[in-house]
């Protein structure tokens, strides 16, 4: 296989993933992005026939491309797609996030108004935020009503001994991040 072949396969190629991303795009109603990387891919194809065409056709194209396979600008360009197409993913994955943060808090909002317990309700709210930081392992306490003790809230990946020996413990200057949180009122 020659080069140029292999251009002209590697550039249709990448138009071919364009259009399956402005699909997707679509599907998650994201038209304008859509719309843009199919203009791309359509000016794509069109300077490609163009270029492949230049003999006569547009001099001052044809001197400026003199010495350079029409396949290796058409690939160029492909690579400019793909990084708009990077691009246009990661704008479709933050998106994504805020639409997933968004739905959380209709669904917290939706407890408290149904008025879920509070331990179910703060349950939701920890595992959202492990769900956010893997790996990491989240609890609540609350400050007792004699405002000097903390009580456990909600820790669902904590071990029950842990859970026990901290449930009433005092609030205190360097009594632990919680502790001092309340002490000081304020975070830490």
């Amino acid at each position: 296989m020659n080069m140029t072949l292999a251009l002209l396969l590697l550039s249709t190629a990448l138009q071919l993933v364009a259009v399956i991303a402005a699909i997707r795009l679509i599907r998650l109603r994201r038209m304008r992005s859509a719309w843009l990387l199919l203009t791309a891919t359509v000016l794509l194809m069109l300077l490609r026939r163009m270029l492949s065409q230049t003999e006569g056709v547009y001099p001052p194209l044809q001197a400026a491309m003199r010495g350079i396979p029409s396949e290796a600008v058409a690939l160029l360009i492909s690579i400019l797609l793909c990084l708009a197409l990077w691009r246009i993913r990661s704008t479709v994955g933050e998106w994504k996030q805020s639409e997933s943060k968004l739905q959380f808090q209709r669904d917290l909002l939706e407890r408290i108004a149904r008025r879920s317990p509070l331990t179910e309700t703060l349950e939701t709210l920890v595992l959202a935020a492990e769900a956010r930081a893997p790996g990491m392992i989240a609890s609540i306490l609350i400050v007792d009503e004699d405002g000097v003790h903390v009580r456990h809230g909600a820790a669902p990946h904590l071990p029950e001994a842990y859970i026990r020996a901290i449930d009433g413990a005092a609030i205190g200057s360097a009594v632990g991040s919680c502790g001092t949180a309340a002490y000081h009122r304020r975070r830490v």
